[in-house]
């Protein structure tokens, strides 16, 4: 502060009207006082206003909103008081400068703890999918929110960013190429999520690599919890080229057994027991009759020791311990079935023959 700036302010202490002080500082104690409940209505209209845009606020936030929307309110109010009764010069700059400074920090604190719905808003099918790990993404958009809210602040205090933005560049162009294997995985992740092939919770079989549940989805890799409940770090790059199969999305499980008859039964016998067999899948309730969906009761053919008798078609759930249930009842059914028909399951047989003159001459 030079001769100026202290001479200016001897002059408006000696000059300034009493009643604009006042006023001033009336104004700067009733939003002090008022900051709850101006804050708390201040949250609860944008909280209206995102859920007319499908972004409902929890309660969490709603409490975490209310902090900052006081400082704003108190900021905002220093401000119009320190434009109108602070004079001119580097006292009055560096309170404005300050006032201004934390009504950045305020708004943007604002923003970062709703990035957490708007990214989840932003997410395919955002509700019940926001554990689709949102969380990455979260990540990076705080990430951008800080270094906005820091640039804000620098340029509020007349700080050039521009260089620093340029030198930011040129190091950001080097981590790029140091760090092609992250943004290959990132950018992979990106294009998961977009094409929507699968979500947390899922289970699907990355043929040729494991099968099991998805349990996270992030920047560089996705975790599958394996049928050996040992998880598996896939990374995004590998996963978005290679054939997933997504067994959740699923409408029905598909039954497909064979029975192996005995060579000796019959064409009548096998006749029976295709006919009770077509009947059981159309009367039993457990699978689908739709001429869209093949039921089908065939001889597949004949190996060294058994005809083969296959059953194919699809149940009506699709979850599992019910789909065991309905594969149970479809096997004792065929065993009924046979043994009602006369016939007999095969099992592997083998025939040895001995020369008997070679086995006297051993003797």
């Amino acid at each position: 502060m030079n001769s100026t700036d202290g001479e200016n302010l001897v002059l408006w202490a000696s000059s300034a009207e009493v009643r604009v002080f006042a006023v001033g500082a009336a104004i700067i104690l009733i939003s002090f006082l008022c900051r709850r409940v101006v804050g708390r209505w201040l949250v609860s209209l944008l909280a209206h206003l995102l859920e007319a845009l499908s972004m409902p606020l929890s309660d969490a936030v709603r409490d975490s909103l209310e902090k900052p929307s006081r400082i704003i309110v108190v900021a905002t109010a220093a401000m119009s008081v320190a434009k109108h009764v602070l004079p001119t010069g580097f006292v009055s700059d560096v309170i404005t400068h300050l006032i201004v400074s934390i009504l950045i920090i305020s708004v943007f604190g604002v923003w970062y703890r709703l990035s957490g719905s708007v990214v989840a808003a932003l997410s395919p099918h955002s509700v019940p999918r926001i554990g689709m790990e949102t969380g990455w993404s979260l990540r990076v958009t705080r990430l951008v929110i800080i270094v906005a809210c820091f640039a804000a602040v620098l340029g509020e205090w007349g700080i050039e960013i521009g260089s620093a933005l340029t030198g930011v560049g040129v190091l950001g162009a080097g981590l790029a190429i140091a760090s092609q294997d992250l943004l290959r995985n990132l950018i992979a992740g990106m294009s998961n999520i977009n094409e929507e092939r699968f979500e947390v919770g899922d289970w699907v079989e990355v043929v040729g690599l494991v099968e099991g549940t998805v349990k996270r989805v992030d920047l560089r890799s996705t975790t599958i919890l394996g049928l050996d409940r040992v998880p598996h770090y896939i990374p995004n790059a590998e996963l978005a080229n290679t054939v997933l199969l997504n067994k959740t999305r699923r409408d029905h499980r598909r039954v497909y057994r064979t029975f192996h008859l005995a060579l000796s039964t019959t064409v009548e016998q096998i006749n029976e027991i295709e006919g009770g067999l077509r009947n059981y899948l159309e009367t039993s309730g457990d699978f689908v009759i739709d001429d869209d969906i093949d039921r089908l009761v065939h001889v597949e053919g004949i190996s060294e020791s058994a005809i083969d008798l296959t059953v194919y078609a699809f149940t009506r759930t699709d979850r599992y311990a019910e789909f065991t249930e309905v594969c149970d009842r479809l096997t004792l059914e065929t065993l009924r079935l046979v043994r009602g028909a006369g016939a007999e399951i095969a099992y592997p047989a083998r025939t040895v023959f001995v020369n008997s003159s070679a086995a006297d001459r051993s003797h």
